[in-house]
């Protein structure tokens, strides 16, 4: 799969980018599509946020890199708890789906993916996380 380089173009297009998967790269990776589409958005939004602070709050003060990291994962763990919300207010085919969705983004992103209940998303008393970097 071809990388995507994070620019400005990447990232105004987030939700138009489209991936190939499998040897030929003929079929289309939805599920990467999906991923990139929510933390190339939330990044940015992100992004903005802290240079706002930065700027207005901050009085220019730059944060460090361990409050950025911090940030980074608690925006990401904010928005895989919205969408597990969404996904298990939905009903009928439409929750099958979202659910669907939300597994295919979010689950090989989180820690020890491969334990989780089959129910993981819809569950409240499951408690998911974000694999964190080194």
């Amino acid at each position: 799969m071809p990388e995507i380089v994070p620019d400005w173009g990447s990232i105004f297009a987030a939700g138009a980018i489209e991936l190939k998967q499998g040897d030929n790269e003929k079929e289309r990776d939805t599920a990467g599509e999906r991923r990139w589409t929510t933390l190339a958005t939330e990044a940015a939004h992100l992004i903005w946020k802290l240079r706002c602070e930065r700027v207005i709050a901050n009085e220019g003060r730059e944060h460090s890199e361990r409050e950025v990291k911090q940030r980074w994962y608690a925006t990401a763990e904010r928005r895989l708890d919205l969408d597990r919300r969404t996904a298990a207010q939905m009903d009928g085919k439409k929750r099958k789906q979202t659910i669907y969705r939300v597994e295919q983004i979010w689950k090989p992103l989180l820690e020890d993916s491969e334990d989780l209940p089959e129910d993981w998303v819809t569950s409240c008393g499951v408690l998911v996380g974000i694999k964190r970097g080194q």
